[in-house]
């Protein structure tokens, strides 16, 4: 077990007899639990919503890579770029692990889902800022027009990122509360 487990107050446990007389250890859920409060149907599909997100800025993340500009071939240009795809991934497994819970997220479920996809979110947006900056910087230096057609590139991830729709959830789980 990890030393340093931010969940591991969340559980408790207690002794119980089995069928045998013998005693073992009962553990259960003792920490905070986020209710989802939407219908079931209604959670399904903001789940996929959630998920074809994912998906979409994924594949917008892919649009600056298949523009062939000079700028590709220096380190600090592209690394801010590839390093997009982290974050995509990740917020692709938040959205697959909120599809997976139930109606009741314990405190892990919960970070490891909505939490997920929002910090995922703001780390693409970021990454994305990052690697415009670092395409402008070197647009500056050495001008190509092909420059120009990367730099756009860029322009579909955010409004995908302004979607938003892991903090909708949240926010309706609030409001019906």
């Amino acid at each position: 077990m990890i030393v340093n487990d931010p969940y591991k107050n969340d559980y408790d446990h207690r002794p119980s007899k089995d069928k045998k007389g013998r005693f073992r250890d009962e553990f259960f859920y003792k920490g905070e639990l986020h209710k989802i409060t939407l219908p079931e149907e209604e959670k399904k599909k903001k789940a996929r919503t959630c998920l074809i997100t994912g998906i979409l800025q994924l594949a917008a993340a892919v649009l600056p890579g298949l523009v062939e500009h000079p700028s590709s071939l220096v380190l600090w240009v592209t690394l801010p770029y590839v390093c997009i795809f982290l974050p995509c991934f990740y917020y692709i497994f938040g959205a697959l692990e909120f599809m997976s819970s139930g109606m009741e997220l314990s405190r892990r479920q919960y970070d490891h889902s909505l939490q997920r996809m929002g910090n995922s979110s703001l780390a693409i947006a970021v990454l994305a800022v990052i690697a415009m900056l670092a395409g402008l910087i070197r647009m500056i230096g050495h001008f190509e027009p092909s420059e120009l057609l990367y730099l756009v590139a860029f322009i579909p991830i955010f409004p995908l990122l302004l979607t938003r729709p892991w903090k909708k959830i949240d926010q309706e789980n609030k409001k019906q509360e």
